[in-house]
């Protein structure tokens, strides 16, 4: 069956994906995380809707790889197009799968899904790949590994998302709903079911069961929020503070606060734990600022066996030692404390100076339970006595050497997993975790902690609402030869000096109101408006721009417009940096199409009627480069305005009645 997935047809798909994640190759955008011990490494199964904005390249969706053993899928190019192809290599092929479908269309998602069961008797039975809801079974390579194989999905491997382990390749494009089920091999039924037309779409995959090194990925961004309950008389204290106007207050009587569901500080690599304090009379030179009462693996002291008090110290019994400060920190006043784990380094700040380092490997594993902040388990004797403001801990070594302490409250970012205030006037008993503005765009929902390190992923341009249930218009690649160069998820279209280079856009109109923006990055010349279908062969050569065929507007950079050919004045000029919006209304009795410049009507022009009525929009660039915006932006948005839907995210506002170019809205609109 064809490629044509439920994102492409406008009817609605009843459940509903938000978010996607856009892979930019340019920037070098991934995910990876270490992996803990597998539930198998025989038995497991990825699923995952991609968009492909990139042919000819090899698109890495994920790797595993231990040393010289790795795992792949990729989407590469080669004499049958861009295929889809599975690897297991550790110094000989294992594996092999290459398939005979090629993979082209970038305006399309694709539902992948590969289950693998080497305890399979029957080698075909051991790897079986699914595209939109039906197994593959023709492949031009097709080598199983034997039975009872070991793949390289072992405890302590690193797995990538989106880049190869070498870095030599990325993958270009878009990612939702990512799963990976460890211990089952699961069909493509667990992932998605077919509509009444016959069309592929995702469903609720929330209640599966994932396995030790399970995850799900929905790409939401959101932040994992602690419950911080008050026990005892701990509270906000005017009287104290470094920052805002109040600090925290603990007595040494009874006074702590304990902090829910800490498997999401499971760092299997570097972390940040960081505080200001100041102390008041410590009965023991052994008192506990932090502590996982469970399994003591994520301890704050001051003092230890080995040093004088009151010094900053951290113990875990991961590494079972304990890591010590230098300075007097009890003489009344208040430090900065942070203790990093920096690529195997742990180190020890006090007022941005380094005062310790020691080797450590491995990760902060197996916490379970609350972490207490104030006391060690409950001990008496070692309770703090002192006051603590803005406390932090984060997926990341904030610092490597010797810095200077922040004179503002801490920021909440992607790598923040714990974030407490202190900021009232009332000297109240409530707490909360300020964490979770910005979660992380690799955090795993399974509910297993499994999350991954964002690696050169900004939230606010690379997640998106393109997704499997609604897909927004990008450049198309496939329609006419005389192209721009795309990039950046076939939104940024470069063009040399040699002829005009325009890019149409992947969906087509012949009724509805539509609204797209264009930025022009930089260069000297860009006509951008409206093609219509008649037209595309039209579109080679050096007039190549909209409103230099018969069918089709255009607004010129020196504030023309050229319909058919010819042109007459219109509206202000643009240049780098101007935002070009452009309206296109089919449901007048005139068909029309109104530019505008940073937010600015130009004014309504008369579309030609000869065509077919269908219309496409066409950024269009000479020596120049330009930002296409369908509502799923390639750059940094300052406002944020959404259509009359709620769909987009555009620069400027939409006008009333128009809408963004997408699936959705198709089948509302269109």
């Amino acid at each position: 069956m064809p490629f044509i997935l439920g994102t492409n047809s406008i009817k609605d798909t009843g459940y509903n994906v938000d978010n996607s994640l856009r892979f930019n190759k340019a920037s070098g955008d991934y995910l990876n995380r270490t992996q803990g011990t597998p539930t198998s490494r025989r038995t497991f199964t990825y699923s995952g809707w991609i968009k492909i904005s990139e042919l000819n390249i090899y698109n890495i969706l994920f790797e595993s790889a231990n040393g010289s053993h790795n795992f792949q899928m990729v989407i590469q190019n080669d004499s049958n197009g861009n295929d889809f192809r599975v690897y297991d290599y550790d110094g000989s092929t294992n594996l092999s799968l290459r398939t005979t479908q090629a993979f082209r269309d970038v305006s399309a998602w694709y539902h992948i899904v590969l289950a693998v069961d080497t305890t399979q008797s029957t080698a075909s039975n051991r790897v079986k790949l699914y595209v939109n809801g039906t197994r593959v079974t023709a492949f031009d390579t097709e080598t199983y590994m034997n039975q009872n194989y070991d793949t390289a999905f072992a405890n302590g491997v690193n797995m990538q998302i989106g880049r190869q382990q070498s870095a030599s390749d990325y993958f270009q494009g878009y990612m939702s709903e990512v799963c990976f089920i460890d211990g089952q091999a699961l069909a493509a039924d667990s992932f998605g079911e077919f509509d009444d037309s016959g069309i592929w779409k995702p469903i609720d995959v929330s209640g599966l069961t994932f396995g030790n090194n399970g995850f799900y990925l929905p790409f939401t961004n959101k932040g994992k929020i602690h419950t911080v309950t008050a026990n005892g008389g701990v509270h906000h204290e005017t009287d104290q503070k470094k920052l805002g106007s109040s600090s925290i207050e603990f007595d040494g009587n009874g006074d702590y606060l304990s902090v829910n569901d800490i498997g999401q500080f499971v760092f299997e690599q570097d972390f940040t734990v960081e505080f200001f304090a100041r102390l008041g009379d410590q009965a023991d030179n052994y008192t506990t600022i932090m502590d996982d009462p469970a399994n003591h693996r994520f301890r704050v002291n001051l003092g230890s066996a080995a040093t004088s008090a009151p010094k900053l110290t951290f113990y875990s019994t991961v590494w079972d030692a304990h890591t010590s400060g230098t300075s007097d920190i009890g003489d009344g006043a208040w430090h900065h404390c942070a203790i990093v784990r920096d690529n195997g380094t742990l180190r020890i700040f006090v007022d941005g100076s380094q005062e310790n380092t020691r080797a450590s490997s491995g990760g902060l594993v197996d916490l379970t339970g609350v972490l207490e902040i104030g006391r060690y388990n409950g001990g008496a004797s070692l309770q703090y006595e002192g006051y603590l403001d803005e406390i932090r801990i984060s997926d990341i070594a904030r610092y490597t050497s010797g810095f200077t302490p922040t004179t503002s409250a801490f920021a909440d970012d992607e790598f923040t997993r714990l974030l407490i205030h202190s900021n009232t006037t009332d000297g109240s008993t409530t707490f909360s975790d300020s964490s979770g503005v910005a979660g992380g765009m690799g955090n795993d929902e399974s509910g297993n902690n499994n999350d991954f390190i964002s690696n050169n992923i900004n939230s606010s341009v690379d997640q998106s609402t393109d997704t499997c249930t609604n897909n927004f218009a990008v450049g198309n690649p496939l329609v006419q030869n005389d192209l721009p160069a795309f990039s950046n998820g076939n939104l940024t279209y470069t063009s040399g000096s040699n002829n005009y280079k325009t890019g149409l856009s992947t969906i087509g109109v012949s009724s509805g109101k539509w609204f797209m923006e264009v930025l022009f990055v930089s260069g000297s010349t860009a006509i951008i408006g409206v093609v219509d279908e008649a037209d595309f062969s039209s579109l080679n050569g050096n007039t190549a721009g909209a409103g230099f065929t018969t069918n089709s507007v255009g607004y010129y950079k020196d504030g023309t417009k050229w319909i058919a050919d010819s042109e007459t004045s219109y509206g202000a000029s643009y240049a780098a940096d101007d935002t070009i919006g452009i309206a296109l209304d089919l449901d007048s009795g005139t068909k029309t199409v109104t530019f505008y410049k940073d937010g600015a009507s130009q004014g309504a022009i008369n579309l030609p009627t000869t065509g077919t009525g269908t219309f496409f929009f066409a950024p269009g660039a000479y020596n120049s480069v330009l930002s296409a915006n369908y509502g799923s932006p390639p750059f940094a948005i300052s406002s944020g305005n959404a259509d009359g839907n709620g769909y987009g995210n555009f620069e400027y506002a939409v006008p009333s009645g128009y809408y963004a170019l997408n699936t959705k809205n198709l089948a509302e609109f269109g």
